[in-house]
């Protein structure tokens, strides 16, 4: 008898271990594929500066089946005992005893062939705790690959701009100045009244934006997921540095000119005399003196904060401000038709109303581009990688009075003067 629970603890076992192995060929397949989606993603990464979303979701279902995979194989080698054998019963020897208590049961199988169940009864076994009995990383964690940080603002500012491409180092534009209009009726044999107008060139340099990283070929080798993460958020905080550039650049020192510096500033003294005076009134404001001037206004750019207090608006008996003109659809608020546009990239108080296609182009001489360089000496004897992340661009501002840059506390203010 005690040869044949033998054999059949034998069978069971080698069951088992055949399971357990089909398993860990499974999961070695789903760790060859996550090794070569990483790989695809980090040359991806390099290439173009950001990776596919089919290869993202690819990596993420691979991971998902990985971790199915495993959990399976660590329930079947818990079946088998093989998780501890601290002072307790083990499966070995508790199927051992079943068998012997229920010998008569299995005798009767072998003649008829009835169906036998047996009990394993481990219920005298000493409770095992992880704080107990496992030392070190026994239990191999299920590892997130990738490093969670916080998102990016999604709006950009060249969004808004058309958008051109140079091979120069500055851009050139010609524009007119000191219009004279002479045009009036002219009596028969009378001299025609004169016209005249100025042509100045205008030039924008090409300015560039850049930073580097520099980290161990090891670390790059090591971790799958640091040069598409370096180059992700390097490019994130690249385009938070060109936002900043498009709108507050000073011109001066080798900055671009922003667009608030260079549009025409907001005619306080245009709207006067209302002292219940809003920010929705402010932008109509801008929208008219834009009108008055034959430009029509594509986007206004206001904070956040100013945007929720927009909405939040309310009379004095509480009830929700919507004045005409004003429009709320498809989740989108606009101002006589056109989006009002919510970005942290300006500052609280600021808004920018403008014809951007009339205001402005954004010319790309490079645009951002992420490269990886280990051939200076100093990198070469340390096995260091160098990141660079740069581009260069251009931002030529045509016709100022396309746009108009204001202050909502100044023109709210001013607006209640009488």
């Amino acid at each position: 008898m005690e040869e044949t629970n033998k054999a059949i603890i034998e069978t069971l076992n080698k069951g088992l271990e055949g399971v357990n192995d089909q398993l860990t060929k499974q999961a070695k397949k789903y760790e060859d594929r996550i090794e070569e989606l990483q790989s695809k993603m980090n040359e991806q990464a390099k290439n173009a500066g950001e990776v596919e979303q089919s290869l993202k979701d690819a990596l993420t279902a691979a991971e998902k089946n990985y971790t199915s995979l495993k959990e399976r194989q660590d329930a079947y080698e818990t079946s088998a005992g093989r998780l501890g054998k601290s002072g307790g019963e083990s499966f070995a020897s508790a199927l051992t005893k079943s068998l012997t208590d229920n010998a008569a049961k299995l005798k009767e199988y072998r003649t008829n062939r009835n169906p036998v169940n047996l009990e394993l009864d481990v219920k005298a076994a000493i409770t095992m705790t992880q704080g107990d009995s496992l030392e070190g990383e026994v239990i191999e964690p299920t590892r997130i690959q990738g490093v969670r940080f916080d998102p990016e603002r999604r709006v950009r500012v060249r969004q808004f701009l058309p958008s051109g491409t140079t091979s120069s180092n500055q851009v050139s534009f010609t524009q007119e100045t000191d219009y004279e209009d002479g045009v009036n009726i002219t009596d028969e044999g009378a001299e025609k009244p004169l016209s005249s107008f100025k042509l100045e060139q205008k030039y924008a340099p090409v300015v560039k934006i850049a930073t580097h990283f520099k980290v161990s070929e090891e670390m790059i080798e090591d971790i799958p997921y640091l040069a598409s993460h370096i180059s992700l958020r390097g490019v994130q905080k690249y385009a938070n540095k060109e936002d900043q550039q498009l709108l507050y650049g000073t011109g001066l020192g080798g900055q671009i000119e922003g667009l608030t510096v260079s549009s025409t500033a907001y005619q306080l003294n245009q709207y006067t005399g209302d002292a219940n005076a809003q920010e929705y009134d402010i932008l109509l404001e801008a929208h008219k003196q834009l009108l008055n001037q034959n430009y029509m206004a594509t986007a206004n750019l206001i904070s956040i904060t100013r945007y929720f207090d927009l909405l939040r608006r309310k009379d004095s008996q509480g009830r929700y401000i919507l004045p005409p003109g004003i429009t709320f659809d498809n989740g989108v608020l606009r101002v006589v038709g056109t989006p009002i546009v919510p970005t942290n990239a300006l500052a609280n108080d600021d808004f920018l109303v403008s014809d951007f296609p009339q205001l402005t182009t954004l010319f790309d001489r490079k645009g951002v581009n992420v490269r990886f360089y280990d051939q200076n000496e100093d990198d070469a004897i340390k096995n260091l990688v160098t990141v660079v992340i740069e581009g260069r661009l251009a931002l030529p501002t045509y016709l100022p009075n396309a746009g108009r840059f204001g202050n909502f506390a100044n023109a709210i203010t001013n607006a209640g003067n009488s």
